[in-house]
């Protein structure tokens, strides 16, 4: 049920393209989605949370990916399809 909840935030639909195709961290997440640092922060903590992204700390800076590429495509490929038919 968690991943439902993910993908029925906008924002997080576009962090999650954002990360689909690239590691990054999360001070450039934050420049990507145009959002400050505190709610991309929680976005991506959601995210994690219901298994779709991970992070890990490298140095200084949090490096946040995909868990899982091909299954994060069909879900958003979904969500498309949802967003279309309403």
């Amino acid at each position: 049920m968690k991943i439902f909840k993910c993908l029925a935030s906008d924002s997080r639909l576009e962090l999650l393209k954002t990360l689909l195709d690239k590691k990054l961290c999360c001070k450039d997440v934050t420049k990507h989605a145009k959002l400050d640092f505190s709610t991309v922060s929680r976005h991506l903590h959601k995210l994690m949370e219901a298994n779709l992204v991970e992070m890990k700390k490298s140095g200084k800076c949090v490096i946040c990916k995909v868990k899982n590429p091909a299954k994060v495509k069909k879900l958003l490929k979904l969500a498309e399809q949802i967003e279309g038919s309403a």
